[in-house]
């Protein structure tokens, strides 16, 4: 029991010390160059971007009363 959670804990630790390397990298390598101006905004552009954006508002729930509707009820977290 002792050496599996030794293991986890340098798991975590290389887990950990990556992410900060790479975050600490992103900090110092340059970014790319500023986009130019950009176009105009077309109102089609911008409908089509509300709704793309509501339907993946309500994918996500339903999403999940889907996967809902497959398990079952020994797997729920609600008593």
């Amino acid at each position: 029991m002792q050496t599996t959670m030794r293991k986890n804990k340098k798991e975590w630790v290389a887990a950990t010390g990556l992410l900060l390397f790479i975050g600490l990298l992103g900090l110092l390598v340059p970014s790319a160059a500023p986009l130019g101006k950009g176009g105009p905004i077309v109102a089609g552009d911008v409908a089509w971007m509300l709704t793309a954006t509501a339907l993946v508002l309500l994918m996500t729930p339903g999403l999940s009363f889907f996967t809902a509707g497959w398990s079952s009820a020994k797997m729920s977290s609600q008593p």
